[in-house]
């Protein structure tokens, strides 16, 4: 299970917004933290596709 304090999600929150501008700007720090979560992410989708029964 998954807590958070209610700082430590407004944090998160908030770099999620500054990861977003980041990309949609096209910006070399965008490009690098998109390919990562989209390498990230394809991994977990491999591994919840394993479970599926």
């Amino acid at each position: 299970m998954w807590y958070y304090l209610p700082e430590e999600f407004q944090l998160i929150l908030k770099f999620g917004v500054w990861a977003r501008t980041q990309i949609e700007k096209g910006r070399r720090l965008g490009e690098a933290i998109e390919e990562k979560f989209m390498k990230y992410e394809s991994k977990g989708n491999a591994r919840r596709k394993l479970r599926a029964w």
